[in-house]
């Protein structure tokens, strides 16, 4: 798989891939993301911090938010050391490709290079299935944090029980990303 910073025009295949992810969280009656965040990811674009997974023959296999921050979920563990996977969505004809072992593998060089010692992302601690699939991409679950009102977080957040998963890397690591 590659993956390349996205580009505005992909946008409402972003929301496809979103809206088939609402029906499937609500059949299987797990917790369900927020109505499509379009002007967030629209920002995150501008800004460099959202990326497009591709399969080889350059089909579009869902996308992903890299945040250089998150005090609010990460409290103390947040020291700038870290880079944040969010928002992972998968083209809902690509289930079953390994899209977050790919954007674990890509998220290690972009540590890296960027001189950061974690990748670190969360999803719903209630969802066992989703933390187990992230456990076998390589992923470290560190354990789960119990939110209550953060004013700060989307009303989703509010009272979530949230798995953490936090892998060190290696920054002294040869690596065609670093730099120097």
């Amino acid at each position: 798989m590659k993956i390349h910073p996205s580009i505005s025009s992909t946008a409402s295949e972003f929301r496809d891939f979103w809206n088939a992810a609402l029906a499937y969280q609500k059949s299987a009656q797990l917790p369900v993301w927020p109505s499509y965040p379009e002007q967030k990811i629209k920002d995150e674009i501008q800004a460099g911090l959202h990326f497009s997974v591709f399969l080889p023959e350059g089909i579009l296999a869902g996308y992903f938010s890299l945040a250089l921050s998150d005090a609010l979920i990460w409290d103390e563990k947040e020291r700038g050391d870290a880079i944040y996977i969010h928002r992972m969505c998968v083209n809902p004809e690509r289930k079953g490709m390994n899209l977050a072992a790919a954007v674990l593998a890509w998220a290690y060089g972009h540590a890296i290079g960027s001189g950061r010692k974690f990748i670190r992302m969360d999803t719903w601690g209630g969802n066992q299935r989703l933390v187990n699939y992230y456990i076998t991409c390589g992923f470290q679950h560190i354990g789960n944090r119990q939110l209550g009102l953060v004013p700060d977080l989307p009303p989703h957040y509010t009272n979530a029980n949230l798995a953490l998963f936090e892998n060190a890397v290696n920054l002294q690591a040869a690596s065609p990303w670093k730099k120097d």
